[in-house]
């Protein structure tokens, strides 16, 4: 069976599931067909529009029997083109997991260079961290204990911990689903600074 042969019945056994539709049921990988497409797209450096992505997804595997058809979200919903809503989902699922897997990787390098998690980050006075943007930062706890402020020098404002830390939570959660529909997924990581470093003027 070729890869566009087993594609079309995929699209179509996906097509005819009344649950494909539940958003609840996309927290998963896209077909390695879609995604490998999906991924190429991207590195030939076009941006990826998911209605260009499906319309030349289907081009290339001839997907319709009329490729001089508009293919984007409006017109396949239009005229209730069936297997090409399906694809439409299924390119859609391939964005988010080229995403978490984006993120993946830049996790892979921040630990190579000697980066851990931010969620294992133990607050104390006068501590000083580097942040995976590799700008340092000294930590200060609000006066109502409730979250520590990470501040970059001669700034009186900063980036709140807890909020680093949620959205590291919501990364570890989008690369265990392969998918990023929680809220602002993030890497962030920290690296332990001596005391005595001095932080730069930024």
């Amino acid at each position: 069976m070729t890869t566009a042969t087993e594609l079309r019945s995929y699209l179509e056994t996906l097509a005819e599931d009344p649950t494909s539709k539940n958003p609840k049921t996309w927290k998963r990988a896209a077909h390695p067909a879609v995604y490998a497409d999906y991924v190429a797209f991207v590195q030939s450096g076009r941006y990826p529009y998911l209605d260009a992505v499906v319309t030349e997804i289907i081009t290339k595997h001839s997907l319709s029997d009329d490729l001089s058809q508009r293919f984007d979200h409006q017109a396949v919903h239009d005229r209730d083109d069936k297997l090409a809503i399906a694809l439409h989902t299924e390119v859609y699922i391939a964005s988010g997991q080229h995403r978490v897997d984006q993120m993946t990787q830049r996790e892979r390098e921040l630990i190579e260079e000697g980066f851990a998690p931010i969620t294992e980050l133990t607050p104390h006075k006068d501590m000083k961290v580097m942040l995976e943007d590799a700008k340092s930062y000294r930590l200060l706890q609000l006066p109502d204990e409730s979250d520590w402020l990470l501040l970059l020098p001669r700034k009186s404002q900063g980036l709140s911990l807890n909020e680093l830390v949620r959205q590291h939570h919501n990364y570890l959660l989008a690369k265990e689903e392969r998918q990023t529909r929680m809220s602002s997924p993030a890497v962030r990581m920290f690296k332990m600074l001596d005391k005595r470093t001095e932080l730069l003027p930024y």
